[in-house]
This record gives C-alpha cells, structure tokens and sequence, in this order.
C-alpha cells in the first residue's frame, strides 16, 4: 500500500470514488483539515497518480461527479458478497456439525501411527520383509530385496504381467505403498505434512471424507507411477513396459492432498479450507527439487498424478452437506 496524495476531505472522497470505478482500491486516513489517499495494490500506482493530474487540473468534471453513485453501488455489492459468504460459511459450519461431523484427527492419527509402526518393523526384523512385500503394488520371483534396497529397481514386464497381483486379488497393492517409507527423514517429512494437511480436511469435513481422499489420491498417483515411470523397451522384438513396484511413501497422497486445500481455498473459499501464499510457494518448490532430482530417487510421477487430481478435485464444486460422508 502506498501513499498517493493528501487532499481536502471531500475532494479526497471524490477522487477515491472516482478511482474504485477504474477498480482501484483505495485507504482514506482522515486528518483534522485534510485526507491522505492509500492506494492498496502498488501495481496500481502508475494508473493512479496519472488519474490524479488529471483530476487535479479538472476536479469539477462530470466523470468525477457520477463516481459517487457508482462507487455507492460497488461498494454496497461487495459488502453483500461478503455477506453472503459469511452467511454461507456459518451455515455450512453448522451443518457439518449438525450430521456429526469431529472435531478429532482420528484417521490422521491412524495413519501416521500405521507409517511408523511398519517402518519399525522394518528397521527391526528382515525377515518381515516378505510381509512388506505384499504391500507393494507387485511382487513375485522377479523382484528381489525390494523393501529398503536400492538396487533391484526395474525389470521389464509384457501387458499381461501389469497388475498380476492385483488382479489375482490382492486390491490392497493399489493403496497400501503409501503405508510404506524407505527411510527416518522420508517418513518424518511426510508424517508432518500429513499432520497439517490431513488434519485441516479432517476437522473441517470429517473422517470419512478424509478416507475417500487418500485412498482416491493414493491409488491414482501409485497407478500413474507403476504405469509411467519407466516408459516402454523393445526386447526382443516385443514391446515392453519397463516398470518398478519399488516405490512407496505418502508423497502422491499428500501432494494431492496438497492441492485440493490449494485450488479448493481459491475456487471454494466457504468450504474453509486454505494455505497461505508461502505454503503454496514453499511446496511448489520442494515439488521441482524432487523433479530435478536434487533430493535423490523420487517417484515423480507419484507426485505429479496426486497433485494434478487433488487440483482437479478442490476446483470442483464444493458437495451438498448431504451428500458428504
């Protein structure tokens, strides 16, 4: 916000009226004899002090005269807009707590416990590893030393391969990599970020629209990284997928669940869910350290897919109360 001028009050009201028709917004600071013109938005400025000479030199034109009523009516618009919003807000707040919605983490709690219970095991018994590998997205005599190894990252898979333990029955591999970290630093990052994230969606929608959330967004990102990741191989004279079930981590979920507080804050702000502009900044930036590989092996994809649906999802209208789980 910047100073622009000090003028007479009432030619200071004048010229404010005048300026919210142009879609300038404007602070009025009232002095005992004169008023001092704030313009809020600094891009505005150069427009501003151009409209001020001119309204110095001809301050009596009709255009500045017609502002009055013009900005009365602007100004008595957005403050029916923000009436309504809180009227939306209150109301979709007491609706949500009218079919019991909680108040609680419970599921947040849930999962974050679930995340370090299996990484315990992990640290603590090898021979688990074999119980881990069934909540990879696949497994089988082609993967070896999969659950905290490096190596071992790829294999190549012809199409009826895709899926093979998933499509014996084993539906759970679709979701259950996010239970699973390779690392302290991985698990504790995520397990902090799904405090936050999961935590806002939770108390303002509830647990079970938490649920469809994570296990939505997991899904697609694990699906979009065992499919895309790897890309196709010709061997042999056959076409193949060149794919890996060695990923896991919550990192698609909650890059999804990242963007639905995004768009859903900017596009459905009564929902009341929101992240402030340096959220935004500061995971927008560790998405594109992950992406050029400044924090080692990444499942990008995973990523990528998550924040792309949760996006898609938080710009979609926001659900009749009825209708929420």
């Amino acid at each position: 916000m910047r100073q622009i001028a000090n003028l007479p009050t009432k030619r200071a009201e004048l010229f404010a009226d005048y300026l919210l028709t142009l879609g300038i917004a404007t602070k009025l600071d009232l002095d005992e004899s004169s008023t001092t013109i704030w313009v809020c938005n600094e891009d505005h400025l150069p427009r501003a002090r151009e409209e001020l000479t001119a309204f110095e030199q001809n301050p009596n034109a009709s255009c500045y005269k017609q502002a009055h009523s013009q900005a009365s009516a602007i100004r008595q618009r957005e403050q029916d807009d923000e009436d309504e919003y809180l009227e939306r807000n209150e109301q979709f707040g007491n609706k949500i707590k009218k079919i019991g919605k909680v108040s609680q983490p419970i599921l947040t709690i849930i999962l974050i416990g679930v995340c370090f219970l299996l990484y315990a095991i992990k640290r603590s018994d090898e021979t688990a590893n074999p119980v881990l590998r069934t909540l990879l997205i696949d497994s089988g005599d082609r993967v070896q030393n999969i659950v905290g190894q490096k190596d071992n990252m790829e294999w190549v898979l012809v199409p009826d391969q895709l899926f093979a333990d998933v499509r014996a029955g084993q539906v759970w591999r679709l979701f259950t990599p996010a239970l699973l970290h390779f690392g302290m630093i991985h698990l504790i990052v995520n397990m902090i970020s799904l405090l936050y994230l999961g935590m806002a969606i939770e108390s303002r929608l509830g647990l079970g629209w938490l649920l469809a959330l994570v296990v939505g967004l997991g899904v697609f990102s694990h699906v979009a990284q065992y499919l895309l990741a790897g890309g196709l191989a010709t061997v042999d004279g056959r076409t193949m997928l060149v794919t890996s079930s060695n990923f896991g981590g919550m990192s698609g979920t909650l890059y999804g669940l990242f963007g639905y507080i995004w768009f859903k804050g900017r596009y459905h702000p009564e929902v009341g869910l929101r992240l402030s502009r340096s959220e935004v900044n500061w995971g927008l930036i560790w998405f594109m350290l992950c992406w050029i590989g400044a924090l080692g092996p990444i499942a990008n994809v995973a990523h990528a897919a998550g924040l792309l649906a949760g996006i898609l999802l938080g710009a979609m209208p926001v659900p009749r109360t009825e209708d929420l789980p």
